[in-house]
């Protein structure tokens, strides 16, 4: 329901100004764009706290275990992620997979969690740790020559640099890697807002306590969320590669895939203002650059509206610059950041009017290119 009223919200006025034109457009836009400008400042705050008292952790340990998290669908994918890691990791499948350290979660777990947060908390009671963190990897996630495991922290984030073959959606990743270079900024938050489950890792105790067991299908956040002690919160920017979705249509349904989960677990967030933030996000996510290019039509190209372009642009510059572009594709990026930002608000919208419940795997590609 949540996702249905913040879309009308946003819709039915602007459906309003297309029906009857208003004596002060600009007013009822600026109102509609406050959401964005929330946003915004936050964001500039967050790329001030990542540039300039942001550092990495420089103590190391190899206290820790791997655990891959697949369904076993693209086993050629795995073993290019296993021979990456610098250790055996386990590899939690649904089915059975010809590579060393496959464990297969059965059928009927008897758990409320379902989905990838099944596995892993399956796993973490059938095969309870010695270790002090076990770090959660994705089958596609290629950890670096140079991976090293961070000595200190509770919840440690590692930086995504998804990889694409197609240049639109190497753009609209480009795009989301801008806004999520706030990551950093999480460890002065109650909670993180999100997780990026790709490459993560959790303390033995603190998993323990808080577990995985929850039905959602965004497990990763909802994990952080559920966590009722105060996070010692962890970012590195040592980044680990994974696989952007090959196609358009792939694209938009992880985004909607996203969002959704978003929604449904935002009752699990302790914090008040923190969901009201991520409402305020999704909301200038789907429909920022909508909102804006109405405005500018309605108010004759008023310079205040060209403001959320910039932001656009800013976003996919400095997301270009996470990902370490070729100059010439994060120019490229860049002209093309409202188009990305257009068709990132897709897959949210969707989400807003038609949620979706399961979790449908991105396909994945035999080799990162």
């Amino acid at each position: 329901m949540l996702p249905r009223i913040v879309a009308l919200v946003a819709v039915l006025p602007l459906l309003y100004v297309i029906a009857f034109p208003v004596t002060h457009p600009e007013l009822l836009f600026s109102v509609l764009l406050i959401p964005w400008a929330m946003t915004f400042i936050y964001w500039g705050i967050a790329l001030v706290y990542r540039l300039l008292f942001h550092r990495d952790p420089k103590v190391w340990t190899d206290d820790y275990d791997i655990r891959i998290i697949t369904t076993g669908k693209n086993p050629d994918v795995i073993r290019a992620t296993v021979a990456s890691c610098p250790k055996p990791p386990m590899i939690v499948s649904r089915r059975e997979l010809d590579i060393p350290g496959t464990v297969v979660v059965p059928d009927n777990t008897g758990l409320l969690a379902k989905f990838k947060g099944e596995a892993q908390e399956w796993a973490r009671t059938t095969f309870p740790r010695t270790s002090g963190y076990t770090l959660y990897i994705d089958e596609d996630s290629v950890l670096p020559p140079n991976f090293k495991m961070p000595a200190l922290g509770g919840i440690i984030q590692f930086e995504e640099s998804p990889v694409a073959d197609n240049l639109l959606i190497e753009a609209i990743e480009a795009h989301r890697s801008g806004f999520a270079m706030e990551m950093p900024f999480f460890k002065l938050l109650s909670t993180p807002l999100y997780q990026w489950g790709g490459a993560l890792a959790i303390e033995a105790n603190l998993e323990n306590e808080t577990t995985w067991n929850r039905k959602t299908i965004c497990e990763d956040s909802a994990f952080a969320y559920s966590v009722r002690t105060a996070i010692n919160y962890t970012y590195t920017r040592l980044q680990i590669h994974n696989q952007a979705p090959s196609t358009l249509f792939d694209l938009i349904k992880q985004r909607r895939r996203w969002v959704s989960g978003t929604f449904a677990d935002i009752h699990l967030c302790p914090s008040i203002p923190l969901r009201w933030m991520m409402i305020f996000r999704a909301w200038s996510w789907a429909f920022t650059i909508p909102i804006s290019l109405a405005a500018l039509l309605v108010s004759g190209l008023s310079w205040p509206f060209w403001g959320p372009f910039v932001m656009t642009c800013t976003l996919s510059l400095i997301g270009s610059r996470v990902m370490k572009l070729p100059w010439h594709r994060a120019i490229l990026a860049v002209l093309l950041a409202p188009i990305a930002s257009v068709l990132n608000a897709v897959g949210c919208l969707w989400a807003m009017i038609s949620p979706v419940g399961g979790f449908d795997v991105t396909p994945k590609r035999a080799h990162i290119s």
